[in-house]
């Protein structure tokens, strides 16, 4: 006679416990809001100080040599890449935030965002700053 193998019957208080620890990780996410909220507003600050070396630029131009232009321009380019870093960031943080959204359709969920590829983006947009650490050792 053959015995039927006895079905499985998770234990509830061990479900619990695990549903309770999957909750736990997948909510402390929100502790990174506030590391994306100053990552935004460094933007801003970073925005400011791209105004203030491009004022400084327009003002020396007439009277600088040809390299100060060019290190006065990689200074500004310098500056757009960090700004460019740090969008990156916020929105591959932010689509990461967002995750339990996207295969829901919920209303929130931008249409754009699952369009664009961060990682990919990150990659094309940080070798130029290895370029211009090159440029910058001549």
């Amino acid at each position: 006679m053959t015995e039927q193998p006895v079905p499985y019957r998770p234990n509830p208080k061990l479900k619990r416990i695990e549903t309770g620890f999957e909750s736990l990780i997948f909510n402390s996410r929100w502790l990174m809001a506030p590391f994306y909220f100053g990552l935004v507003i460094s933007l801003a600050v970073l925005m400011l100080k791209f105004f203030m070396v491009l004022w400084e630029f327009i003002v020396h131009a007439p009277g600088s040599k040809e390299s100060d232009i060019i290190l006065g321009v990689l200074s500004l380019i310098d500056i757009s890449l960090t700004g460019n870093l740090i969008l990156i960031v916020v929105f591959s943080g932010y689509e990461n935030f967002r995750l339990e959204d996207r295969s829901g359709g919920h209303p929130d969920w931008p249409d754009w965002m699952t369009k664009v590829n961060f990682r990919r983006l990150e990659s094309r947009s940080c070798w130029p700053r290895s370029w211009r650490f090159q440029l910058s050792r001549c």
